[in-house]
């Protein structure tokens, strides 16, 4: 691409999911106000949204970046049934990654890893005991990671999770903290 011997390769993905008849659980007050039952059967639910990932290597560097966003909307309201349409809570939010390695040697690799993770905003207005949705914080983390292929039999890896011990609260997290600095080690044998 830029020089002899590299290598690029790329991939953007755009959808929109149109979901007819959309089965969900009901929550708030009015679930049993209404005397509706917990479960309804709404009009549907559309997403939207894309991911691109780009990766490319440079005869011993390797890069990779991708970012994804996916949006929606129930078609109608899990609180009231003659409510406006709601976000689909689910969803998560934007993040980017960014990683960079490099090939030591034929067995030996080292690599970092950035991720990014936007705020969770698209939460209900009155977050019920019915649901883990609360909003969330941005956050980023990093990753370092190592991998050693002694023979085409045998992969033993290391991976510090979280590298830097940022305090974060993942989205869907219900408000709990995510783990800390997490370090894994593991062996890969095929027989």
């Amino acid at each position: 691409m830029l020089t002899e011997g590299d290598h690029l390769a790329s991939e953007v993905t755009l959808f929109w999911n149109d979901i007819v008849h959309d089965v969900a659980q009901r929550r708030g007050v009015n679930a049993t106000k209404q005397k509706q039952g917990y479960y309804t059967n709404l009009d549907g639910r559309y997403t939207y949204g894309f991911d691109a990932q780009l990766q490319y290597r440079l005869r011993e560097w390797f890069t990779d970046a991708s970012v994804s966003m996916v949006r929606g909307k129930h078609k109608g309201s899990l609180r009231d049934s003659t409510g406006e349409d709601e976000y689909w809570y689910e969803n998560p939010p934007l993040n980017a990654k960014l990683g960079i390695g490099h090939q030591l040697t034929d067995t030996v690799q080292l690599g970092w890893q950035g991720q990014y993770w936007d705020e969770q905003d698209r939460v209900p207005d009155e977050p019920s005991l019915h649901t883990a949705n609360v909003a969330s914080d941005a956050y980023f983390f990093q990753n370092l990671y190592g991998e050693w292929k002694p023979s085409n039999d045998l992969v033993l890896r290391a991976t510090i999770v979280n590298l830097t011990d940022q305090y974060y609260t993942p989205y869907l997290s219900a408000g709990v903290p995510a783990a800390g600095r997490d370090i894994r080690i593991n062996a890969t044998m095929r027989f």
